[in-house]
């Protein structure tokens, strides 16, 4: 049985914000009815998790109720679940709440989903319905800083200290971050300082000291790492090098030990522009199977350039000179350019292009020569589906022309992969590759009687956790699978690693 009627709630949030003073907040059920009431109270005390818990179940018990949905965006906000909110919010606004606080609580949402500009614009309606609220000038603020207007954050983010003080240090961190972003180095540090140094233990002073410290290391122009690892590896033979094995050499399984060494210093850096050069070394030992024995050298020239708000090109040269078993194994040249396209602020699209010219050292007949030069395209989308969770998608098209006919070849790869930020300064990363290489002539090893064809399945997973800023440690899961028509071509193999890191 439905019966309709308006009663008012009032909520005492986090920040201040009053929830309530608002009549008409229609109830069609009387189960949806009290399990909202229930859920007011909860937010009242700030309870999110169970106030949300109970307005998920007004919202079944009556899926018309447009005010209960407005709760349950407000306690996702208050949860950060920000996407969820803003979906549930948009709801609510079709159903016709009757709370005037919508427009303030899509813009929080919108905020921290990086759609600034619909932000300013539902903070700005809800200011001119309600105005005098600081905490809707502060988050209006943080809005145009992040669209670079700085002359409005910094106004909105004064008008916020004037209708609420209380404000003051996250207003002040803001502030201070606009002063760096116009170039005011020192007033940006002395505000910054000033407020890690009178609120050590707050979350507003944590967050200046770490900017300050982001800051200072961005000022360096140089860097440095060094990598330490060891590991096991079922099939060393195949590490890597796609080669087939030779007569009568089966798979070696070996322990491994690998150092990694890496500088890098920017030649160039401006606010659209940046030149960094790079050099780096890789030794990796096996243990009773040193023919494989790798140690591998590389330089490389990194440019970026902004062209527009929404495009941005990259480019980078490389040269790689690469020893096995102690003896010279390849020298390769690649330039790869690459434009990255803004769709929305949750997803990059990346167009790339890469030519390598590579020079075999390794002795063997005409027919095997892999001296030559690949050409690659590809299309790369990166979606941000969360703060902390990022994916990756794409599709690669490769083509070969080398000295020898064994290793003329073209490729179709899918690529695929997830990060995700986890608790506790760590990270995980899972990637899998998907590759199709078609060989242009009859392979050597059949007596050219029929052409070579291989499906490789490649997964990686990484994991890191940060230790102090400078240290890290981290594991690496890698497993190949070769399926190719030809026998010498066919094998799997899989190889771990754990090792640490020191970066400065």
């Amino acid at each position: 049985m439905r019966r309709t009627r308006h009663r008012t709630i009032s909520c005492l949030l986090l920040a201040g914000l009053t929830l309530g003073g608002q009549a008409a907040a229609l109830w069609a059920d009387e189960a949806s009815q009290a399990l909202a009431r229930q859920g007011a109270a909860e937010l009242g005390r700030s309870r999110f998790a169970e106030a949300l818990a109970l307005l998920e179940k007004a919202i079944a018990a009556d899926p018309q109720d447009g005010d209960a949905r407005f709760l349950a965006g407000l306690a996702l906000n208050r949860l950060g679940r920000h996407r969820e909110a803003l979906a549930t919010l948009r709801e609510a606004e079709k159903l016709k709440t009757q709370y005037r606080d919508l427009h303030f609580e899509l813009g929080w949402a919108l905020l921290f989903q990086g759609e600034n500009r619909q932000a300013v614009a539902a903070l700005s309606h809800y200011e001119s319905l309600k105005p005098g609220r600081g905490l809707t000038q502060e988050l209006l603020g943080r809005a145009h800083l992040a669209l670079g207007e700085y002359d409005k954050a910094e106004a909105a983010l004064r008008e916020a200290l004037r209708h609420d003080p209380r404000l003051a240090p996250t207003c002040s961190y803001y502030l201070g971050a606009i002063a760096l972003r116009r170039g005011e180095a020192r007033k940006g540090a002395e505000l910054l300082e000033d407020l890690a140094q009178r609120q050590p233990d707050t979350a507003a002073g944590r967050s200046a000291r770490d900017l300050l410290e982001r800051r200072r290391a961005a000022d360096r122009r140089w860097s440095f790492a060094a990598t330490f690892a060891a590991g096991y590896d079922d099939n060393a033979v195949q590490a890597g090098r796609n080669e087939p094995l030779p007569p009568g050499l089966d798979r070696r399984r070996a322990a491994l030990a690998s150092t990694t060494l890496e500088a890098g210093y920017d030649l160039l850096r401006t606010p659209d522009h940046a030149l960094r050069a790079e050099l780096a070394f890789a030794s990796t030992a096996y243990r009773d199977v040193a023919a494989f024995n790798a140690t591998d050298y590389w330089a490389r020239l990194r440019y970026w350039r902004r062209l527009a708000d929404r495009f941005a090109a990259n480019a980078v040269i490389e040269g790689h000179y690469g020893e096995l078993g102690g003896d010279p194994y390849s020298r390769d040249l690649a330039f790869a350019p690459s434009l990255d396209i803004s769709l929305a602020p949750w997803a990059v699209l990346r167009a790339s292009y890469a030519v390598a010219r590579s020079d075999n050292r390794l002795s063997v007949g005409p027919v095997l020569d892999r001296d030559g030069t690949a050409h690659t395209v590809g299309l790369t989308q990166f979606l941000r589906l969360s703060p902390a969770l990022t994916a990756r998608l794409g599709y690669f098209h490769t083509w070969s022309r080398t000295d020898g006919r064994d290793y003329d070849m073209d490729s179709d790869s899918l690529v695929a992969g997830l990060a995700w930020q986890l608790p506790g300064r760590a990270a995980l990363d899972l990637s899998y590759a998907r590759a199709f290489e078609n060989y242009a002539h009859r392979n050597s090893f059949t007596g050219f009687t029929r052409r070579r064809d291989t499906d490789l399945d490649l997964v990686r997973l990484h994991l890191t956790k940060e230790l102090t800023d400078h240290w890290s440690i981290w594991t690496t899961l890698d497993w190949v699978s070769s399926d190719s028509n030809i026998a010498l071509y066919d094998f799997n193999r899989t190889a771990w690693a754990l090792g640490f890191t020191f970066r400065y």
